[in-house]
């Protein structure tokens, strides 16, 4: 078949080397009332410049435990702690440090044509390991008979150095790309969760537990003034027809996720869209557009409960997260009739009848991404077996996952997107434009299970 012209091969080669060179800790305990605990890791890749290939990770925490201490009413245990720790995070591929050839055009030598190559990414011996550093401060705790469970966290998360394939000018690089360590962000926020044994009664019991957390987000610099001056606008809307229309803005102190574009104003008499000219020179583009939303929840939540009766178990879980936008490219490319000569019309709550312009992103396709969704719904039975039986346990269920949605959102799912699979920083999805359901998404699947718990 390959002679034949029928099919293709394709061949990849990829190696590389981590190596942990040292790891050491210490873990005090005072009275088993105090307690701290320190680390430190060193660790070696190839996939980082010649100059940075190492890395040191230094962790420490420390907590007391306050109820040892004091008399708390209604208070079984309360813990405070706080730690500190630094992680590397290493990229997928290798190579990203070293110079690299592609395919180019061939040329022709005594007669035949000779496959050509040429530069494709500059060599960066500083390239280092992303650094993620953490502190955080919370409490744990027990109370009304240990009835009540609960931990709470706040944290503060910066990452820096990250690696992202950026555009350099030529001359002087011979390359027109170099993979470098471009900037730092910040995330902010509180973790809680808490659990509750509402009745624990010998033939019926309910346990009921939420989890929630909150985001704020910070980009913070920019390592180089050539990457801030061109380093603003990520994740092309693309083709057909909307190429080099980007739909996230990245600021510097401002928050990661920004949703940027033009304010939809209506349709003009003669069928073209008529956006907002904000700064009023009587001109629409890029200088009129403005940040219309952001692609991260700013609370995620869950909602979880199980309910015992008898030999009857219930379980369901509730998660949902809100305070985010998602930018819909099903609608954003389909619901401009002009795009009917090549595909189908979605359905919408715009009246496009006198709109004879081709398809152009702008706010109207940023939605409210607010969702709440059944996760897993289990019910189970356990059956009562004779004395002496082979078989000690038999349980029998039925679940089901993603049962329901409940969202205003118009596209296939609310689910956040945190980072956009096609907008490759070098060889991942970018975590700086997040919110954006492309239009390679598939709808997510609802699965019903039957089946048994056995024990012998």
């Amino acid at each position: 078949d390959v002679k034949a012209g029928k099919a293709t091969i394709d061949q990849y080669r990829n190696t590389s080397k981590l190596i942990a060179r040292g790891f050491g800790r210490v873990n005090l305990n005072f009275k088993e009332t105090y307690f701290l605990s320190a680390s430190v890791r060193n660790e070696g890749s190839s996939k980082f410049g010649a100059n940075n290939k190492w890395g040191t990770f230094p962790a420490v925490s420390g907590s007391a435990i306050l109820s040892n201490l004091f008399d708390l009413p209604g208070i079984n245990f309360l813990k405070v702690k706080i730690g500190y720790g630094v992680t590397g995070n290493i990229p997928n591929d290798s190579y990203l440090s070293q110079f690299l050839y592609a395919p180019g055009s061939p040329f022709l030598v005594n007669g035949s044509f000779i496959p050509g190559y040429g530069p494709n990414i500059n060599a960066n011996p500083n390239l280092k390991w992303e650094r993620k550093s953490e502190i955080n401060y919370g409490l744990e705790f027990r109370a009304l008979d240990s009835r009540l469970t609960g931990t709470v966290e706040y944290y503060t998360r910066t990452t820096k150095d990250l690696i992202f394939l950026v555009a350099v000018p030529q001359p002087p690089n011979l390359a027109a790309s170099t993979n470098a360590n471009v900037g730092s962000f910040q995330n902010s926020g509180i973790e809680a969760a808490l659990n509750y044994a509402v009745i624990q009664g010998s033939n019926f019991s309910w346990n009921t537990g939420i989890n929630f957390a909150t985001l704020t987000t910070k980009f913070l610099q920019w390592n180089h003034a050539y990457v801030a001056s061109t380093f603003k606008q990520y994740a092309d809307v693309g083709s057909p027809g909307q190429n080099s229309t980007y739909q996230i803005r990245v600021d510097e102190g401002k928050p990661v996720g920004q949703i940027w574009t033009l304010k939809y104003q209506g349709v003009n008499p003669d069928g073209t869209w008529k956006f907002q000219d904000v700064n009023g020179d009587g001109v629409i583009d890029d200088n009129d557009r403005v940040v219309v939303g952001n692609g991260l929840p700013k609370v995620t939540f869950g909602f979880i409960n199980t309910f015992r009766y008898g030999k009857w178990d219930l379980n369901f879980l509730l998660r949902g997260a809100t305070g985010h936008k998602i930018i819909n490219q099903y609608r954003t490319f389909y619901e401009s009739p002009q795009s009917i000569t090549s595909y189908n019309l979605v359905k919408t709550s715009k009246d496009w009848s006198n709109l004879l312009d081709a398809s152009k992103f702008n706010d109207v396709y940023v939605e409210k991404g607010d969702f709440v969704k059944l996760d897993n719904l289990t019910l189970g039975y356990n059956v009562l077996l004779p004395t002496g039986s082979k078989i000690s346990r038999l349980r029998i269920y039925g679940s089901g996952q993603n049962l329901f949605t409940i969202t205003k959102y118009k596209g296939i799912d609310p689910e956040v997107r945190w980072a956009d699979p096609e907008d490759t920083s070098p060889t991942s999805a970018n975590p700086l434009s997040p919110g954006i359901e492309r239009r390679g998404t598939w709808a997510r699947t609802k699965t019903f299970t039957l089946g048994l718990n056995l024990a012998f």
